[in-house]
């Protein structure tokens, strides 16, 4: 319902919209959307706005519920993929499904339909890493890379991580590995961009002038407070987590 009526909301909103109501005056085919974008990866929005358009063009549908088709679309799809993995992996559905909805990552989500609908994708191949189905689990991370090429990042990261044993020591070096970017967050951005060929230079200088405002500040703060109330909640109940994750 949220996507559907959605207008001007978010800072990449009209960016999809153009991606998703001009496709068909973009491009003629499939194969010209991937030769335009320079190859198959990252061009998978495109090719599902190009789809959807051409469907609904066939159908004479033109109003303004179909002009926000596309946020509908992933919305659906991604959503239900994330209810989905919570309900099989979390140990507390209802607070997981708070932190997802008042943490803000349901509406950041329905800001970046490309990363979303391939950090749903990630989601689907955890699965199939844990059950030790490999050859899924790179199919799905490859249609992951189709849509941001990010999603490289945890394909990698994801086994490494499986080789790691999870105790004590080790849950407190990786928490405060990631509390300490949170907190440095303006800088370790620029570190990072400095050592990855897969972000964008324009979100770097979005994210860097964000970050040295004041509501940046703020957020980055407030943020930082409820990651570490978050994960001392996890810690107390960590005997569970780590019995969860043995099996």
């Amino acid at each position: 319902f949220i996507a559907a009526i959605k207008m001007n909301f978010g800072s990449d909103y009209w960016s999809y919209s153009v991606i998703y109501n001009k496709s068909l005056d973009l491009y003629s085919s499939v194969s010209d959307i991937i030769s335009s974008r320079g190859g198959i990866i990252g061009s998978g929005l495109y090719v599902i706005s190009f789809i959807l358009k051409l469907f609904t063009q066939y159908l004479g549908w033109d109003s303004m519920l179909e002009n926000n088709l596309i946020f509908i679309v992933v919305s659906i799809f991604s959503t239900c993929i994330v209810f989905r993995q919570i309900r099989k992996n979390s140990l507390n559905f209802e607070w997981s499904i708070a932190v997802y909805f008042f943490m803000g990552y349901f509406m950041i989500a329905n800001n970046i339909l490309k990363q979303q609908v391939a950090m749903a994708l990630i989601m689907i191949s955890y699965d199939y890493l844990i059950e030790k189905k490999y050859v899924r689990y790179i199919l799905i991370c490859f249609l992951a890379c189709l849509f941001h090429s990010t999603a490289l990042i945890p394909s990698i990261v994801f086994p490494i991580i499986g080789l790691i044993k999870l105790n004590d020591k080790v849950i407190k070096i990786i928490s405060g590995v990631c509390i300490g970017i949170m907190a440095l967050l303006p800088y370790s951005i620029k570190f990072f961009s400095n050592i990855t060929f897969l972000v964008d230079e324009k979100y770097i200088d979005n994210f860097t002038s964000y970050s040295n405002s004041l509501v940046g500040r703020i957020y980055v703060i407030g943020s930082l407070v409820v990651y570490i109330y978050i994960f001392s909640v996890c810690y107390k109940n960590r005997g569970n987590i780590l019995g969860k994750y043995d099996k």
